[in-house]
């Protein structure tokens, strides 16, 4: 069984697994759709991902799909700890440009959902983390978009240590708005 909970902006929840053990160990529901559906957060899996990352204080994102495939996205931390990061890019969304931040890590039973329109991003703030990415929607490359972690309308107060240079030389939100 899973609850569901709105978490800082809209279109952002926090799920909250329950855990069960007995002696031989424990079962976690990860994902239910029909929890979700009851929420109206319809979500349909096209894709899982695993994100191995080595070091610490290494950065992914701001990352986001464009219409007509825009993607959300079920994201859960099972190995180590993250700092994990959100910004709503709906520029008719009551929380457009909020950002929210919340901690992830392997012993907590949260995944954060984030529907279209957020862009995400995380920080490794452990070594050898695991993040697994539920994903809707089909991955198109040409309509991938990334936001830069130093944009200074979304002031997220990082200063990443490690990034891959296609995450350094995202765009800036307000360069990318005749998009969304």
């Amino acid at each position: 069984m899973i609850s569901v909970a709105p978490f800082m902006i809209d279109g952002a929840y926090l799920i909250h697994h329950e855990t069960h053990e007995d002696e031989r160990g424990e079962f976690t529901e990860f994902f239910n759709k029909g929890d979700l559906n009851l929420r109206n957060l319809p979500f349909n899996i096209d894709q899982v991902n695993y994100v191995k990352t080595k070091k610490k204080d290494t950065f992914r994102g701001l990352h986001f799909q464009l219409p007509p495939f825009p993607q959300a996205k079920i994201i859960r931390c099972l190995k180590g700890e993250i700092l994990d990061y959100f910004v709503d890019i709906r520029p008719n969304s009551p929380t457009f440009k909020m950002r929210g931040v919340y901690y992830l890590a392997e012993d907590i039973n949260v995944s954060i959902y984030l529907g279209t329109g957020i862009s995400h991003a995380y920080t490794s703030i452990t070594d050898d983390c695991l993040v697994q990415y539920l994903v809707s929607g089909p991955r198109i490359p040409d309509l991938e978009r990334i936001i830069r972690w130093d944009d200074p309308d979304l002031n997220l107060g990082i200063e990443p240590a490690i990034m891959s240079d296609r995450d350094k030389n995202g765009s800036f939100l307000k360069d990318l708005l005749h998009e969304l």
